[in-house]
């Protein structure tokens, strides 16, 4: 830093470090006067419903939606085909050979797991909204599905997408494990499964949509305002002309990352010319919001007499449901973090995200770091038992050396 002469007893206070920040809505909150996403309402407001698939592989053969037009109170019926542009695509991880898959708004020809969005219908009134939402009626030819990720990596699985059933694979390495496990006195395997994990937020996805100055706005419960212009691409308008705002309470936990209610309000927003409200039932959210990655997780870890870890091989396997997401990342981070805070001199990590007909699932706080440590932290444990050992020592043997 250069020295400007001022002496250091007349140097004015930082205007932002070390001072207090006043949030302004730190008041609200304590109140409990801020509102929910699902709080706000407008005059003239309608009532949207999603329409879901209620099986997890199919053709669709046909939507009639003619029942559900002609009820009294119904605003607006839209299908795939009402759709400007009706392909979402994740933007790329940058996982080796990672499959273009998109994902529709709204299926027109497929449907990949049960729950996934079909048709939208805004009414008057809730009870309206879910008698016309009712009154869809869909056929399906069923077709072939697969619910297990190891079961989709055989010959033969039924594709969920025709580009194949494994999104990317990532594979971090460095050193020789081979010769690692060779020199290694003893030699720990482990099998460890995590499950579907539901994100259970205290507020489901909601929001409220109207136009403004011609602008698409969209108040909801989210954590990424930035989806204004995937928005924009679905109703293909410039992007000037979507606003999103995010509620300062509801939760996530990563369940709000991706799209949820934005395109379906913008959508009968768009069509109606009108306000729309836009809430999940937790029935509705438990059945097709995405969830926590469930991880398959085979380890070898080859260690000394003495407890000192030489080598570990690792293989990971992870349901990423019926479209992209953020699996592709979330699996980058469980494969970046698989050896946890233990040094390894030698090590070979593979994970995938592979593609089942269950829920997509995506974002969840921790992103590959939960799952893992159950991999890595009970390898330390059977390593203790293993040589007789105090966990605790065994683990402060691999600690990565200070670095000074």
């Amino acid at each position: 830093m250069q020295d400007t002469g001022t002496p250091a007893s007349v140097v004015a206070p930082m205007r932002v470090v070390g001072q207090p920040v006043a949030h302004h809505d730190f008041v609200e909150k304590v109140k409990g006067s801020i509102h929910y996403a699902a709080d706000w309402k407008l005059p003239g407001m309608l009532y949207g419903r999603v329409v879901r698939s209620t099986v997890s592989s199919a053709r669709i053969v046909s939507i009639d939606t003619d029942k559900a037009r002609a009820l009294r109170g119904v605003a607006a019926v839209l299908t795939g085909e009402d759709v400007p542009s009706n392909r979402l695509f994740e933007k790329p991880s940058g996982g080796p050979g990672e499959l273009p898959v998109s994902m529709p708004v709204l299926a027109r020809d497929r449907v990949r797991y049960a729950g996934e969005p079909i048709a939208l219908v805004a009414a008057e009134t809730p009870q309206l909204a879910d008698d016309a939402a009712e009154l869809i009626q869909v056929d399906y030819e069923e077709l072939p599905g697969v619910f297990d990720p190891e079961a989709a990596l055989l010959p033969g699985a039924p594709l969920v997408h025709d580009e194949g059933n494994v999104l990317t694979s990532w594979h971090i390495q460095r050193g020789d494990v081979q010769a690692g496990m060779a020199a290694a006195d003893v030699i720990i395997e482990g099998e460890y499964r995590t499950q579907h994990a539901e994100h259970a937020a205290l507020e489901t996805e909601s929001g409220v949509g109207w136009i403004e100055n011609d602008v698409v706005t969209l108040r909801v419960a989210t954590q990424i305002i930035e989806h204004a212009t995937d928005i924009a691409g679905i109703l293909k308008l410039p992007t000037n002309k979507v606003r999103l705002i995010a509620a300062y309470m509801g939760g996530s936990f990563g369940s709000k990352e991706g799209m949820t209610v934005e395109p379906y309000l913008a959508l009968l927003v768009w069509k109606t010319r009108r306000p729309v409200r836009m809430v999940w039932s937790r029935q509705e959210s438990i059945l097709a919001s995405t969830k926590g990655h469930p991880f398959i997780m085979r380890y070898r870890t080859g260690a000394t007499k003495d407890g000192r870890i030489v080598a570990q091989d690792v293989d990971i396997i992870a349901d990423a449901g019926a479209y992209p997401n953020k699996s592709a990342r979330v699996l980058f981070y469980g494969a970046a973090l698989a050896c946890g805070p233990y040094f390894t001199p030698n090590v070979s990590v593979r994970s995938r995200p592979v593609f089942t007909n269950n829920v997509p699932t995506s974002a969840f706080r921790g992103f590959g770091a939960r799952q893992v440590t159950l991999g890595y932290e009970s390898q330390m444990d059977r390593l203790a038992e293993a040589l007789a050992m105090d966990k605790a020592e065994v683990r402060r043997r691999n600690f990565p050396a200070k670095v000074t």
